[in-house]
């Protein structure tokens, strides 16, 4: 498994400024846009695979 780091980029007085580290399910829940899982094939094992 490859694995790469990716940016949220946020406002100042959002939540999750200062954060270091986010989890695709805190994403999910601030209904943040990640890629299509029925796109390329490397974001959909990606984003399905089992946590």
């Amino acid at each position: 498994m490859h694995v790469e780091p990716l940016h949220a980029f946020v406002d100042a007085d959002h939540p999750f400024a200062g954060r270091p580290v986010l989890r695709l399910p805190d994403l999910r829940a601030a209904g943040i846009a990640m890629p299509d899982p029925g796109g390329a094939e490397e974001w959909r094992g990606y984003l399905l695979r089992p946590r």
